[in-house]
């Protein structure tokens, strides 16, 4: 009988040992940061608007080189374009903006010979 107690407590101990360790698991609580706090989370810096003027040296699909070496991406239907066609030896004014380290025109003027 002593040794039929002996297993029992002995099974009882091994089934609670593997157990507690998956229910201390389960218990433990990670907290959330406060969302209400917004000092820990910084805000993004603001992409750099800016403008430029110069000369066209080559059109290569939605790039403008210039004759400095700027690149100026455009994108039709969003790019705002005003003045005539942007081809090489054109004078442009454009606003853009500095995004992912390419300048994307918000807008370009061609200014008139």
């Amino acid at each position: 009988m002593k040794i039929l107690w002996t297993s029992a407590l002995t099974m009882a101990g091994l089934a609670a040992a593997l157990v507690a360790p998956g229910a201390a698991h389960e218990a433990q609580v990670i907290p959330l940061p406060d969302v209400r706090d917004q000092r820990q989370t910084p805000d993004p810096p603001p992409s750099k608007a800016t403008r430029l003027t110069g000369e066209i040296k080559s059109v290569d699909g939605h790039l403008v080189i210039l004759t400095d070496g700027e690149r100026l991406l455009f994108i039709p239907g969003v790019t705002e374009h005003q003045g005539g066609e942007l081809k090489p030896g054109a004078i442009i004014k454009a606003s853009y903006a500095e995004t992912a380290g390419r300048k994307v025109a918000t807008s370009i003027r061609v200014e008139p010979l």
